[in-house]
C-alpha cells in the first residue's frame, strides 16, 4: 500500500469515526429523554395520553438495554 492509498483510508477511517460518536451522542440523548419520561407520574384512569408516554418510554428504554446486551 502506497501512502496515498494509506491516507484516503486513514481519512475514510476518520469519518466513520466521527459519525460513530455523533451516533452514539444521538442514543445517549435519546435514552436521556427516555429516562426522564419514564420518571413522570400520572394516574392511568384521567392521563391515558400521559400513561401511554411513559409505558412506552420504559419499553423502548427496557428494548434498547436489551440490544446493547446482545452486542456483548
Amino acid at each position: 500500500m502506497n501512502k496515498h492509498e494509506y491516507k484516503i483510508l486513514e481519512h475514510e477511517n476518520m469519518q466513520l469515526r466521527t459519525q460513530i460518536f455523533y451516533l452514539n451522542s444521538i442514543l445517549d440523548k435519546i435514552e436521556d429523554w427516555l429516562e426522564g419520561e419514564s420518571t413522570l407520574k400520572c394516574n392511568p384512569d384521567t392521563e391515558p395520553m400521559a400513561f401511554g408516554r411513559i409505558t412506552c418510554a420504559d419499553f423502548l428504554l427496557e428494548q434498547i438495554k436489551k440490544w446493547e446486551s446482545e452486542d456483548e
